[in-house]
Formats: structure tokens, C-alpha cells, sequence
């Protein structure tokens, strides 16, 4: 395991001292120490703590299969899988004629993963006279926390903006990038550039509007270090006498943009996958809606007290819909979704409204579709998430977008905004509010329930349950961001 460092004290002779006695060094994570893990369920300060014995069966090999499923729980509760045990301790009373059984057992739990073992013979176990094995393990988990979240969001290609704030040279928006501020500006060339919000002398931040336009160059307010739109120092007063200086060493620093359907894009990594590999499972697939054509009609913020983790799991899921969403159930029955993406950074698929419904207030829409959108689209709405902070929804005649920003491990701010038709949104009549007041209705209520989730499961009585049939998308959401955090 990349995370543990076997280390010996200095006087460590292999000739003499045992191989099987090393310290263990914790390079990063947390040690978790699991014990009195039995055939029942009383392993200490865990919630299926129970002092009933009257149904733990008698033979060992049905024991020792409880056991581990009981460590298994344990572990996961610890945030640690059995792949992180790296010592475990089992006492055994009675089991001569079960012990290739146990042996196999714990084979197959660990796989091919070995942790070092001990096993310890004695006349009885101290929980009770019934119970066979007793299991004692030591597991590093891996302790990721929001640091480290950021830092490996910071290197995908994550929203920043809509293309539309950028319509002119010198338009510019700041956006907070994985911990980082950011200035996306328009260039007297038309391309559209993303530049560390950092002047290239003290350190001072350049720009503390949210929005403008520059007038053809932008300047650091502490020691007026003035730089072009495409980044480059354009002047640095007085140090023009400094030995060795050259203005053209120091231009602002840029981040790496791409532009799809609208939507800018930003990562702050050194050499980030190639967009088109990174989106292809996206690219042409929104086409009918004409997505990037489409205008901002309105947006609204919200500040939730949640991980951003759990805003991505409920938008995959509609498990929850008829009891949190009764209004939406009416329009568009749970029961109806099915997904198109179901692995990678990309999850989601639709779900079918009824008969000439819309998902409005007054539940229809006189408005016409969007760009190409016909047959089937005309009675689907399309869901996907876009790991990490992008959230789209597709209608026939609008398309919604949350914006998520995780502020700390328990913030997050939303922005959401709903998009249409450039002409329909010009005309004199044009009203968004029976879309707006629908889904900011439906926001709440999830926001209501995603803060109460967030609440519960950092409770120590907490273990997860299983997934529902209904909730698939959200193991699939689990597996990819476990590939991007032991990616790193």
C-alpha cells in the first residue's frame, strides 16, 4: 500500500531481530483499531452493538463467515475497506476440525491482500461461551479530506462561466477555481483566456470585481503593474533601472480554457487531459438544444450547509421524489428515468414527462423547443451531472444549470440558472417565472433534505445502507471519484 513505510529502529539486526516485528509508519491517513469483531454483532463503540446471543450459530466456519462481515461493516463505517487492514489478531477456542474452513474464509475476504496476521489459541472467548472467533484489526484509512478534494478538482476541466459574459473585448468575470481566483477575460484577438487573478510583482490581487470589461488593459491596484488582455506586462514603473529586469518575463500566469456549448471551462493543472478526450462521451450529444446559442434569463444563489458530494448524489437519484418533490412526481413519475451514462464523470439520462406537461408552475408551456428538439425530447427531460461542479438539465423549451462550488467540507454555494431561446427570451412577453418559481421550489426542498443528510452521516452511529435499485448512478458517482482521489 503507497501509504505505509515498514521502518526498524536502528539497531534492527535481520539476523536476529524478527522480520515479522517492524513498526508501522502512517505516511499519510489515520490508524483505526477494530476489536472484539465476533459471530455477533458486539464489536465495541459501533452501533449493531448487541448483547443478544441466542442466534449466533454454533459451528465456527458459520461464525468466523459472520465475523468478517461484521469487520467488513466496522471497516466501511471507518471510511476503510479490507484492503487497509495491515494487522489483524484472531482468537480461536475449539476450531481443530473447522480451521481450513476459517482459513478460507478469511481468504476470500481479504483477496489477494495479505495483512500481517497473528493468531492466538485460548480455552474460551470473553464474550461468551458460545462464541468460537474473535477478531482484532488495525487498518490505515485513507483520511482524504477537502484539501485534498480541491486540489484534485483544481486539475479537471471544471465549469468557470457562460460564454455570453464574454461578448466583447475586454469583458471579463472572476470565477474561484479549486481555491483559486481566476480572471476569464476576452482578448483584443477574440480568445477568451483565464489568468491567475496574481500580479506577477508582490503578489497583489489584480481585480476585485465580480464582472466588467477592461478598458484594453487591466493594472494591480498596489503598485500599477499594467498587463493586456492577453496577459502580457505591459508596464512596470521604475524598473526599467533594475539590473536583469525584462518585462517580457513576466506575464500573468494562465489557466487552461475550453469552450463547449456555451460553457467555459477551466483546469488548473499543468497538463491536463486533452478536452476532447476528457468530454467526448458529452460532445454532439446536446446539439438538438443548441445549448450554446441559448441566453441566461435568470439565476438565483444559494448557500447550502452541506458537502458538495451529496448535491451531486440527490440530482443523480429520484428515489426521494415522491416524497420530497410531490410536484414534480405529478409531472414526471420516478419511475420513469433511464440512463444513457451510467460510468465515469459523466452520469445521468432522462426521465418522461407526461402528455403535454412541462415542468413549469402551472405544470404546461407555450413555448416553442428549443434549436431541433422533436419526437421522443418533446416529452423527456435529460439529467446529467458533469464532475465536479456542473449540473445540466435539459427540457424541451429551456435547459437548467447549477453551478456548485464547494466552499468548505460543510458549504457549498449554488448558483442556478435557467437558460432559453435568445429570440423567445426578447420578446416583450417573455416571463421566466413559472420555470424559476417550479425549480427553485424543488431546489429548496432538496436543499432542505441534502442538509439534513449531512447532518446525519457524520453521526458515529451512522453506517451506510445499500443502494436502492433506483439509486445505481450514485455507486457509480462513488467509483469515480474514488479513481480521482487515489489517483493522486
Amino acid at each position: 500500500m503507497d501509504r505505509l513505510e515498514v521502518v526498524h529502529h536502528d539497531g534492527y539486526d535481520p539476523g536476529i531481530n524478527s522480520l515479522f516485528v517492524p513498526a508501522i509508519k502512517v505516511a499519510r491517513g489515520r490508524l483505526v483499531f477494530i476489536s472484539g469483531v465476533t459471530g455477533a454483532p458486539v464489536y465495541h463503540d459501533h452501533p449493531h452493538r448487541s448483547e443478544v446471543f441466542d442466534a449466533v450459530p454454533l459451528d465456527a466456519a458459520s461464525q468466523a463467515r459472520l465475523a468478517y462481515d461484521h469487520l467488513a461493516q466496522a471497516l466501511s463505517a471507518a471510511g476503510c475497506t479490507p484492503r487497509d487492514v495491515v494487522s489483524l489478531t484472531r482468537y480461536f477456542t475449539d476450531i481443530a476440525g473447522d480451521q481450513d474452513a476459517v482459513n478460507a474464509i478469511q481468504g476470500a475476504f481479504f483477496g489477494g491482500h495479505l495483512p500481517t496476521s497473528t493468531t492466538v489459541e485460548v480455552k474460551r472467548l470473553a464474550t461468551d461461551p458460545r462464541l468460537r472467533l474473535e477478531i482484532q484489526a488495525i487498518a490505515v484509512a485513507p483520511d482524504i479530506d477537502f484539501s485534498d478534494e480541491i486540489d484534485e478538482a483544481g486539475a479537471i476541466v471544471g465549469f468557470a462561466g457562460r460564454l455570453e459574459q464574454l461578448e466583447r473585448a475586454g469583458d471579463f468575470f472572476t470565477a474561484e477555481v479549486a481555491g483559486e481566483s481566476l480572471i476569464l477575460v476576452r482578448g483584443a484577438d477574440a480568445r477568451v483566456r483565464a489568468f491567475y487573478n496574481v500580479c506577477r510583482h508582490r503578489g497583489t490581487r489584480l481585480c476585485t470585481e465580480p464582472s466588467g470589461r477592461f478598458a484594453g488593459s487591466l493594472q494591480c491596484p498596489y503598485h500599477a503593474w499594467t498587463y493586456g488582455l492577453d496577459g502580457a506586462l505591459l508596464a512596470a514603473r521604475t524598473m526599467a533601472g533594475v539590473d536583469g529586469f525584462d518585462r517580457e518575463d513576466y506575464p500573468l500566469r494562465e489557466a487552461h480554457v475550453a469552450l463547449f456549448e456555451g460553457f467555459v471551462f477551466v483546469s488548473i493543472a499543468d497538463r491536463p487531459e486533452p478536452f476532447d478526450d476528457a468530454f467526448a462521451p458529452l460532445i454532439g450529444r446536446f446539439a438538438r438544444w443548441n445549448v450554446g446559442a441559448l441566453r441566461t434569463a435568470q439565476s438565483i444563489a444559494y448557500e447550502l450547509a452541506c458537502n458538495w458530494k451529496l448535491i451531486f448524489q440527490n440530482y443523480s437519484e429520484c428515489y426521494h421524489c415522491p416524497l420530497v418533490h410531490p410536484q414534480l412526481e405529478a409531472l414526471s413519475p420516478s419511475d420513469s428515468g433511464r440512463n444513457d451514462l451510467s460510468e465515469g464523470p459523466f452520469l445521468g439520462g432522462y426521465s418522461t414527462l407526461l402528455p403535454g406537461a412541462s415542468l413549469t408552475r402551472s405544470g404546461t408551456s407555450a413555448r416553442p423547443p428549443l434549436g431541433d428538439v422533436a419526437g421522443a425530447e418533446l416529452e423527456r427531460t435529460y439529467y446529467y451531472t458533469i464532475f465536479p461542479s456542473l449540473l445540466l438539465s435539459l427540457h424541451p423549451d429551456y435547459v437548467m444549470a447549477h453551478y456548485v462550488m464547494p466552499i468548505s467540507v460543510d458549504r457549498t454555494r449554488i448558483v442556478c440558472a435557467w437558460l432559453f431561446d435568445a429570440a423567445t427570451a426578447a420578446a416583450p412577453e417573455f416571463d421566466p417565472a413559472d420555470v424559476v418559481d417550479f425549480w427553485d421550489l424543488t431546489n429548496r426542498q432538496d436543499w432542505r433534505i441534502n442538509e439534513l443528510t449531512h447532518q446525519g452521516v457524520g453521526s458515529r452511529a451512522y453506517v451506510p445502507g445499500p443502494y436502492a435499485n433506483g439509486e445505481g448512478l450514485l455507486a457509480a458517482f462513488d467509483r469515480h471519484y474514488l479513481r480521482v482521489m487515489n489517483a493522486k
